[in-house]
C-alpha cells in the first residue's frame, strides 16, 4: 500500500467508530499519520538498497514497533495536543482562512487527562497494526514476488503474506477516496459511509480475486 492508502484507512477506522464525534477531528487525523509511521523503516533506502530489502517490513512492521510507536506518540500528542499545534501553524504560513465556526476546534488543550491518553493509545494502536496487516493483503502481481511482513520481529523473522491485493490495484484507492469524498458532502452520514467503505472493499475482493 502507499502513504497515501495507509493513512485513508486509519482515518476511516476512526470514523467508522463514530469517535470523532466526541474526541474531535483531531483523533482521525493522529490515526491517519499513525497508520503510515511503521514505513520509518523504508528510510535505509536513502543509502543502501540491500539494506533497504533486509529492514523494511521488518523493523518498523512487528508488533512491537507499532506498540512502542503508539506509547511514544500516544503521550506526545495527547500530552501537547501535537495536531492541534501543527495545524494552527500551517494555518497561519499558509494564510487559510478559516470560518469563525472552526475556531473553537483549533483551541489547543490546556489540560491533560489521563483518559485522553488511553484513548490516543488504543487509537494509534490500531491504526500503526492495521498498517502491516494492510501490506500483508497487498503483495506481488504481475510477476513480481511477494514481500512478506516479519510481523514478530525481532523475536522472529518469520513472514505474514496473504495476497488478496496486488501492487499497483487502484481499485482498493479509489473505493477509500470516493468514501472520503461522499462524507465530505454528507457530513452527518460520516459513520455509516466509513463501515460501508470496508465492506465496499471487502466486496471488491470478493468480486476480483473470489477471496471468499
Amino acid at each position: 500500500m502507499t502513504t497515501l492508502e495507509h493513512a485513508m484507512v486509519g482515518v476511516d477506522l476512526v470514523l467508522a467508530m463514530g469517535a470523532t464525534r466526541r474526541y474531535g477531528w483531531q483523533l482521525a487525523a493522529i490515526a491517519g499519520i499513525a497508520a503510515t509511521l511503521p514505513d520509518w523503516d523504508g528510510l535505509p533506502v536513502l543509502w543502501s538498497s540491500r539494506q533497504f530489502d533486509r529492514v523494511h517490513r521488518a523493523w518498523g512492521h512487528g508488533l512491537l514497533s507499532c506498540f512502542l510507536l503508539a506509547v511514544v506518540l500516544a503521550w506526545i500528542d495527547s500530552r501537547y495536543d501535537l495536531v492541534t499545534r501543527l495545524t494552527r501553524v500551517g494555518v497561519r504560513v499558509l494564510h487559510v482562512q478559516i470560518p469563525e465556526t472552526w475556531q473553537n476546534q483549533l483551541q489547543i488543550r490546556k489540560i491533560f487527562n489521563p483518559k485522553i491518553g488511553g484513548v490516543w493509545f488504543l487509537t494509534i494502536l490500531m491504526a500503526a497494526v492495521s498498517h502491516p496487516l494492510c501490506d500483508a493483503l497487498v503483495s506481488g502481481g504481475r510477476g513480481l514476488p511477494d514481500w512478506p511482513i516479519q510481523i514478530f520481529w525481532p523475536f522472529s523473522t518469520c513472514g505474514l503474506v496473504w495476497p488478496v491485493f496486488h501492487w499497483g490495484d487502484v481499485g482498493v484507492t479509489l473505493i477509500l477516496v470516493g468514501y472520503l469524498f461522499a462524507m465530505l458532502r454528507w457530513r452527518s452520514k460520516t459513520k455509516p459511509l466509513a463501515l460501508a467503505a470496508f465492506l465496499s472493499i471487502a466486496g471488491y475482493a470478493f468480486l476480483r480475486y473470489g477471496m471468499f
